[in-house]
């Protein structure tokens, strides 16, 4: 297998992957936050869009990252998998309290052990590694910033709405769980 065929199989494990959590792990009707569903419309559109036209500018050899195409693919490969095994020891730690929708389970707790004990939103910090590293799979710096920038965007406006829902369910526990953490990159935001 050729390591542009490993770079392709991960990226279908990875889509497979997440299509995987949008079936199974969807939030139980009532369970699903106010403003959930737009949030979610927004980051699917944001992602669609930006993977669209980062694919589109793809061939531009312009602005090409460092490197030859090879060693940009396995660096992707190495990207997108650290990123989906960070995502999903996150999604196994919140266990049962983790659903694609932004909700509010029965019994819901604040989790603060593995990546939560320094990151609030340690699933999308592992998402948005994978996307750096789809970007770089694009080979030029226009891709990566046409893929990364609109979906970070959209990952802070879900993070906006999940973190009133949190704060709102939880209050002065919350609040005291988000003066020791950052939001995405540990010490840093």
């Amino acid at each position: 297998m050729s390591i542009g065929d490993a770079l392709k199989l991960t990226i279908y494990l990875w889509v497979l992957a997440e299509f995987s959590l949008l079936v199974f792990r969807r939030a139980r009707s009532g369970q699903a936050v106010a403003g959930s569903r737009g949030s979610a419309l927004i980051l699917w559109g944001a992602i669609l869009i930006a993977v669209t036209l980062g694919a589109l500018v793809q061939g531009n050899r312009f602005l090409p990252l460092p490197g030859s195409g090879q060693m940009q693919d396995l660096v992707a490969i190495v990207v997108i998998v650290a990123g989906e095994v960070f995502r999903w020891w996150a999604i196994l730690t919140l266990g049962r309290f983790f659903t694609v929708d932004v909700a509010i389970r029965d019994g819901h707790r604040i989790v603060r052990r593995g990546p939560y004990r320094m990151i609030r939103h340690p699933s999308y910090t592992g998402t948005l590694v994978s996307f750096i590293g789809l970007g770089i799979a694009f080979g030029n710096w226009l891709s990566l910033l046409l893929v990364v920038v609109p979906i970070t965007a959209a990952f802070l406006y879900r993070i906006g709405v999940e973190e009133h829902a949190l704060a709102a369910h939880f209050g002065a526990a919350w609040q005291q769980y988000s003066a020791h953490t950052s939001r995405l990159v540990p010490g840093v935001y």
